[in-house]
């Protein structure tokens, strides 16, 4: 990720770090603990079929790709009982998740470290599963995440990333999304792309309490800034799940 977007992020994540209006409402819309700090927009819902489709057993590692303060790794951490390490380009993010595990004085093993998130410094073949919330378009490119993801991840284990994409992608059934050709070209296998409208329903409660909402703080005006252009965009996007299989 170039500097200038890491320095960006940087910035983000401080105007965020002690606004618990921001944090509140966003974890209330999207029906998630009031602890979880999060900054992506998977719902509850949503969580749990990540969390599913993991498949994680007790005692294994979960890479966080993008993992930001490290909420929605930790959850599936404390769910699973699984060993977690959190990779962000932010440092800032990195910082406030190290803080937040501190804090919370939380049981689960989870590490955190900045770096690049298709270049991620790990050793080969650390990670049971693999997962990246809302936050594959800010790689430098689909095939060398996915390449990344691949080197990580143990033969057997499961990739599983959200987003959001063009609504017309997804709903042509005689063409494969960009996610899912460079995820065959990379050699996963059982790779799956499904649409989900349904998560949209949550994200769109979350803008329009935002926008309804008159804090006035630096992260709340941002967060309904953000609200109104997404808004007048959600008739043209499509949320969806990308599942694969390293075989």
């Amino acid at each position: 990720m170039a500097d200038e977007r890491v320095n960006r992020f940087d910035d983000w994540y401080e105007q965020m770090a002690d606004d618990e209006a921001r944090h509140q409402l966003v974890a209330e819309c999207l029906g998630l603990p009031s602890s979880m700090r999060v900054t992506g927009l998977l719902s509850a819902v949503g969580l749990a079929e990540v969390i599913d489709r993991l498949d994680l057993s007790f005692g294994q590692v979960l890479v966080d790709l993008a993992c930001g303060r490290g909420g929605y790794g930790r959850e599936v951490a404390r769910v699973r009982g699984v060993e977690l390490i959190g990779i962000d380009a932010s440092a800032v993010a990195i910082d406030q998740a190290r803080e937040d595990l501190r804090l919370d004085g939380a049981n689960e093993v989870a590490h955190f470290e900045a770096a690049s998130f298709d270049s991620t410094g790990l050793p080969d073949e650390v990670a049971d599963a693999v997962m990246c919330i809302d936050s594959y378009q800010f790689a430098s490119s689909l095939d060398a995440l996915f390449c990344e993801m691949w080197r990580i991840i143990r033969p057997g284990g499961r990739l599983v990333l959200t987003g959001a994409m063009r609504r017309l992608m997804l709903d042509d059934e005689h063409a494969a999304t960009p996610v899912e050709e460079s995820l065959t070209r990379i050699g996963w296998s059982d790779v799956r792309v499904s649409a989900r409208p349904d998560w949209l329903i949550a994200e769109e409660r979350l803008w329009r309490a935002a926008l309804a909402d008159s804090t006035s703080t630096p992260a709340m005006h941002a967060l309904r800034a953000e609200g109104a252009e997404l808004l007048q965009a959600m008739p043209q996007i499509q949320r969806f799940i990308a599942t694969g299989i390293r075989h």
